[in-house]
């Protein structure tokens, strides 16, 4: 558990904010929100681990050559593939966020297009100004990922897929936080997929999720909570956490005035 208070003139002092990402995402959001001056709950609910793949990913991996383009999503796709791939790379690369781009220049490579935005509709639509009829496509995803992205490019040219992370979900948590939670003595409820939403659902049965100060990052995530009735108060404008932090402080202006 971290529990931190950085007093600040910020709009967030003394907020408490509970973020739900995994356990082994980069920690930059954390970082951002103590610095901001927010009471910082770290409640992982999900983990993510690179996956076991089948003999066609395999395939997929040793001929990735045949493909013209890369799409990376997330940052995990970006780290779990380079952990399979000693090859030089020759694709154009496209991605959604700047913070994947930023991970993908960790290993020496840099998006032909960047998404900047938070909606995979609107870049599938995109990328067909990028992808060619003829060309072969491969999305880099987990395992949860849905098949939006996919199918929209499957209209247009040749698509496949490979998931080199999974999801899972962590039944341990703090039970100090779930204190906060269970008597709503929070600000705002932090999920950033829709994995982190479903296993919060589950760990927390007694809940009244109507009520629930949800904060999404995406609108695949938001989508998750709408499904169950649930409107979040809030989704980030970017599917990046410097769009969500500005976001997280809209909000909360908007409540002031």
């Amino acid at each position: 558990m971290k529990f931190i208070v950085i007093m600040s003139d910020n709009i967030l002092n003394n907020k408490v904010i509970i973020s739900t990402h995994s356990e082994t995402e980069n920690d930059s959001l954390s970082e951002m929100l103590i610095n901001s001056g927010v009471k910082y709950f770290h409640l992982p609910l999900i983990k993510i681990s690179e996956n076991d793949l089948s003999k066609e990913e395999i395939e997929i991996l040793e001929n990735i050559n045949s493909f013209q383009n890369l799409i990376f999503t997330s940052k995990n796709g970006v780290n779990y593939f380079f952990k399979l791939i000693n090859k030089k790379l020759n694709h154009k690369i496209f991605t959604i966020g700047k913070a994947t781009d930023k991970e993908l220049l960790k290993y020496g490579y840099k998006s032909d297009y960047i998404n900047e935005g938070n909606n995979s509709v609107i870049f599938s639509q995109n990328l067909a100004n990028f992808i060619n009829e003829n060309d072969k496509t491969l999305l880099i995803l987990g395992n949860l990922a849905p098949d939006s992205i996919l199918n929209s490019i499957n209209k247009y040219s040749s698509a496949q897929r490979i998931n080199v992370y999974k999801t899972e979900k962590i039944k341990n948590f703090d039970n100090k936080i779930s204190n906060y939670i269970e008597n709503n003595k929070y600000d705002l409820i932090l999920f950033s997929s829709p994995s982190a939403f479903y296993s919060f659902k589950e760990s927390f049965p007694n809940i009244d999720l109507k009520k629930l100060k949800a904060a999404c990052i995406g609108n695949i995530t938001a989508k998750a909570l709408l499904e169950q009735n649930i409107k979040p108060v809030l989704v980030a404008d970017k599917s990046d956490y410097e769009g969500f932090i500005i976001s997280i402080k809209n909000h909360f202006k908007k409540i002031l005035n």
